[in-house]
Order: C-alpha cells, then sequence, then structure tokens
C-alpha cells in the first residue's frame, strides 16, 4: 500500500511508505481498521456489601479480576477514613466473560 500523502523527496517517500505498510503489523489500511464495527461489552453494575472497613479500591479491582472497570464508588466514613461496608461498581465485560466469572 503506498502512502496517501505526496512525499516531497524520495527519502521521506520511502518513509511514509514504511509508515504506512506496517500499520497494524498487517500493512492493513487504517481507514479499514477505524471504521469497522467495535464489538460493545455489557455493562455489569454490582452493588457490594460485607466489606472491611480496610477495603481499598486496589482490594475490589484485585478480586474482580477484569480489564475494564469503568467506576468504583466506596461508602467511606469522612471522619474515621474506612469502608463503611459497602461499595458500587460498573464493570465493562470483555468477549467471552460473563456475570458468574466475576462473582
Amino acid at each position: 500500500m503506498t502512502s496517501p500523502v505526496v512525499a516531497k523527496n524520495a527519502t521521506q517517500g520511502a518513509k511514509l511508505n514504511n509508515l504506512t505498510a506496517t500499520f497494524s503489523l498487517g500493512g492493513s489500511d487504517p481507514n479499514e481498521y477505524y471504521h469497522k464495527p467495535q464489538a460493545q461489552g455489557e455493562v455489569v453494575d454490582f452493588h457490594l456489601h460485607g466489606l472491611k472497613d480496610s477495603c481499598v479500591q486496589a482490594d475490589l479491582k484485585k478480586a474482580a479480576r477484569v480489564k475494564h472497570i469503568i467506576s468504583m464508588e466506596i461508602d467511606e466514613d469522612k471522619i474515621k477514613g474506612i469502608c463503611k461496608g459497602t461499595a458500587r461498581m460498573k464493570i465493562r465485560l470483555n468477549e467471552g466473560e460473563t456475570k458468574e466469572m466475576i462473582r
């Protein structure tokens, strides 16, 4: 595939061709890649309760074992700075993941 940009000299032309040809390591057309429909994962909202008072966001992220957490809110006592025992987490499931895999 040749570059859609017109080069000013031979060196610039070779560089543009190399950059265009190595797109996504397959030399594919960037327009085909960016304009194809993307798979939309299912968004799941979990309401958690019974958490320890030492619970932090890193603990919940590790327990969920997922790649895409949209938002996470832990109910905290503002004066003591500890968890009240409840939290809410929104997760986008990837291809092949189910709610049961996260529970």
